[in-house]
């Protein structure tokens, strides 16, 4: 089994009202004020994937991957432990955010929630987020084929 290095890529939510129209900060300013629904972390992560994160990947990289055919769910204490133990989250860090996945991580592995299989062949790219002091979000994006054998690693 090789290791995979997750991507991470960190975005300031307060930085960001300088230069969004005010449509578009409607939901961020919705988020920083206290608004931590599902519905609205779904439709930030959306926004913040359309916005931001096409200026820090490579062209052939597709940001609507990352929300469209699947849900943001709240990482559970279980899950959370997952993520620690395979060193997806690093164990060193102090541990208080909010963190969403748009799959599940079971002993080492990714699954589809819909499916209960390992991930392959979705029609998503499995994504953790996290939300961390209403105004940092990182994106942990796992471009991540079950076949290739891989575990995965953060980036340090």
């Amino acid at each position: 089994m090789t290791t995979m290095i997750i991507g991470k890529i960190e975005i300031e939510l307060d930085d960001l009202r300088s230069h969004m129209n005010p449509g578009r900060l409607e939901i961020i300013s919705s988020y920083l004020n206290g608004n931590k629904e599902t519905g609205t972390i779904r439709q930030l992560i959306e926004e913040i994937a359309k916005t931001e994160l096409t200026l820090y990947t490579d062209e052939e990289f597709s940001v609507h991957y990352l929300y469209e055919n699947c849900e943001y769910n709240p990482v559970s204490e279980v899950q959370l432990h997952e993520f620690i133990k395979h060193m997806v989250i690093d164990p060193a860090k102090e541990v208080s955010p909010s963190y969403y996945s748009n799959f599940l991580y079971t002993n080492g592995k990714a699954i589809d929630p819909a499916t209960g299989k390992d991930i392959g062949g979705v029609e998503f790219i499995p994504c953790l987020v996290e939300f961390s002091y209403n105004t940092m979000i990182t994106y942990y994006i796992f471009e991540w084929y079950p076949e290739d054998g891989h575990c995965f690693k953060i980036e340090d």
